[in-house]
């Protein structure tokens, strides 16, 4: 490895930057090496040439052979290798950095597809080549162990970042639900019975095979910065507010933004009917930094606290203004103290005409409940099935999946009663019990059940005439409704 590579990983560790260093081992007088030649050497297929002070006894050669390879097995290759990170405080650095060698027991996480077509792929989206799969791959384990701290660390909790204000202390309350980290990452997979809640599950335990992949057109920057969202539980992060002079947060309509200390990461924060949730993940490239730093507020982060089921965590605290641990900001949340970040800037600077919801693809869905179901604000059908997304909302279809429709549906249930016919045909009981099973399952969750009970919640009021003649009744027309007819068979009684 040359000393410009060495230099840049020694500039990666001081804007803390969590990688994993495995250099080969340089020998006396060697000003580089690579994997390749060393291991050439290893086995005798280069030669290096030896200088007088280089030479050495063929044991001496041997016996420091037998050094390497013990090291090597032990999992190191030098006492002290070269551009590795030194040890820091706890404080200073998050206990569980990202490292290209996930520690956890479910299989590695890798890609795959079976080039399935895809009918519809979203705006911002294009299908992943050979080329797209093969480079994510490489942050593969990254994106899993990120995907195991985000479940175990962030998901269904609500993180409170406590800021500091000119007279009071204000808080920013950010809900992290499971379903925000598929979108984070750019990475939508194609198939049926998907949900991004599962999607973290799935990478989170190494299930990385689908029909096919989408990525959004950004996903190599996404990709490159995802292991750092585990600052966004550090105090020394940065909130920024009133965005409205900040061109891209204004095109990601964000409500606030978390930046990493180092700015290398930014998070966009949206908010809908007072819940904050992360929406978009940027790099912090120098465009945005500038912009964020000279045309946003940038709040000062006191502590950083998680709340699940009533259990309240202090994730970090910024020692610089909090002395005790973070005890006092942790009773403020539990004694309901807070005072919540207005967006009176944001409100203010809204013109009148976008005062009322948005609908910019007149689907009668508006652009937020659109951004929330995860379909496309600018397209009626985002799915591309024919079926508009507001028919296939009050159908309880899915709107982004194009093979779930009433079309598919119905084909799905002729296949069931096509299937019945040969499992009778073939007298197969075990299945026949199956189908049995799940029909009455089906019954007990129908409106048609429901119809039926509240009905004999009456029976006790009629008559025994009433009562004969809903029998005749039922016994002359078996396929007849019967409820209207007791409800006209009331007047007789």
């Amino acid at each position: 490895m040359t000393r410009q590579a060495r230099n840049f990983i020694k500039e990666l560790q001081e804007d803390g930057i969590p990688i994993t260093v495995d250099l080969p081992p340089r020998k006396e007088h060697q000003s580089k090496m690579d994997w390749n030649n060393y291991l050439k050497q290893k086995k005798g297929l280069l030669k290096m040439p030896q200088t007088e002070g280089t030479q050495k006894a063929p044991e001496q050669v041997l016996e420091h052979e037998k050094m390497d390879r013990s090291q090597i097995s032990s999992g190191s290759l030098e006492d002290d290798p070269q551009g590795s990170a030194k040890p820091v405080s706890k404080r200073d650095t998050f206990e569980q950095a990202v490292t290209s060698h996930p520690t956890f027991s479910y299989p590695l996480l890798q890609f795959s597809t079976e080039e399935a077509f895809v009918s519809n792929v979203r705006d911002g989206y294009h299908i992943a080549s050979e080329e797209d799969i093969r480079n994510l791959n490489y942050y593969a384990p990254s994106l899993q162990q990120t995907a195991n701290w985000y479940r175990d660390n962030l998901a269904d909790r609500q993180v409170t970042y406590m800021l500091k204000g000119d007279k009071e202390i204000k808080a920013l309350q950010v809900s992290f639900a499971k379903d925000k980290f598929a979108h984070l990452t750019g990475i939508r997979p194609i198939g049926k019975g998907l949900s991004a809640e599962k999607l973290l599950d799935d990478f989170a335990k190494g299930r990385g095979s689908y029909p096919n992949l989408t990525l959004s057109n950004g996903f190599n920057d996404k990709i490159q910065v995802l292991p750092m969202i585990q600052e966004l539980s550090q105090s020394k992060s940065f909130v920024f507010t009133d965005l409205e002079e900040v061109q891209k947060m204004r095109n990601l309509k964000a409500s606030h933004a978390i930046q990493s200390n180092n700015r290398s990461l930014v998070v966009a924060l949206k908010t809908i009917d007072d819940v904050t949730f992360p929406s978009s993940l940027l790099r912090g490239k120098k465009n945005l930094n500038d912009d964020l730093i000279q045309k946003a507020k940038e709040n000062e982060v006191l502590g950083v606290l998680s709340e699940k089921d009533g259990n309240i965590t202090v994730l970090s605290v910024n020692d610089k203004y909090i002395q005790d641990g973070g005890q006092a900001l942790k009773d403020m949340i539990k004694n309901g103290e807070l005072e919540p970040l207005q967006m009176e800037t944001i409100q203010r600077h809204v013109p009148h005409e976008n005062a009322y919801p948005k609908d910019s693809d007149g689907d009668g869905l508006t652009d937020d409940e659109e951004i929330a179901l995860g379909t496309n604000p600018f397209s009626s059908d985002s799915d591309g099935d024919g079926t508009p997304d507001n028919v296939e909302k009050a159908n309880g279809t899915d709107p982004t999946n194009a093979s779930d429709n009433e079309v598919t549906r119905q084909q799905e249930a002729n296949k069931r009663d096509f299937t019945l016919s040969e499992m009778i045909k073939a007298k197969n009981t075990a299945a026949l019990n199956q189908h049995l099973q799940d029909g009455i399952k089906q019954y007990f969750d129908s409106d048609t059940y429901k119809q039926y009970l509240e009905g004999m919640a009456h029976f006790n009021n009629y008559s025994p005439r009433n009562i004969q003649l809903i029998y005749v009744t039922i016994s002359r027309s078996i396929d007849g409704c019967v409820f209207p007819r007791v409800e006209e068979a009331k007047w007789f009684g």
